[in-house]
């Protein structure tokens, strides 16, 4: 991977982290206001899956120097993992905001574009997942055994 592509990764983790800490707010806003085991679960899915994937775009930042993968695998798992970090943004943020949960594809349309928008995420993040742990294979291969 490029320099350009790892930083990507340090910027767009950077960026889930600090929305992730924003959605601390109304995370604790749910739980001093008694808004509902829903809303609370809701605000708590949503602030540690942001913090969390923003720490998992910083430790591939930090392995990804040492993945062996063609440059067209390297720009694909590297789109891939940001448009699902945008994606899932959306989703976690947006859902409890408009009280979606977004675990199955039915009721108001706003509740079956949530569960579109992360069912899509996953996809893009399984995808971006599968092509690194390729890379990590193939510099595995490449090593020399000790």
């Amino acid at each position: 991977m490029t320099r350009r592509m790892v930083l990507q990764l340090v910027f767009h983790g950077l960026l889930l982290v600090v929305l992730g800490m924003l959605v601390g707010f109304p995370f604790h806003h749910a739980i001093t206001e008694h808004s509902g085991p829903d809303a609370e679960r809701a605000w708590r899915v949503a602030h540690t899956s942001l913090v969390g994937g923003g720490a998992l775009y910083l430790a591939l930042a930090a392995i990804a120097g040492h993945l062996v993968l063609s440059r067209r695998a390297a720009v694909f798992a590297i789109w891939s993992l940001i448009f699902a970090a945008y994606a899932f943004a959306f989703g976690f943020v947006i859902g409890p905001a408009i009280g979606a949960r977004g675990l199955e594809p039915v009721g108001p349309i706003l509740h079956v574009v949530i569960f579109g928008v992360l069912a899509a995420a996953l996809l893009l993040l399984l995808v971006a997942m599968l092509v690194l742990l390729w890379g990590g294979y193939a510099a595995l291969r490449e090593a020399p055994s000790d």
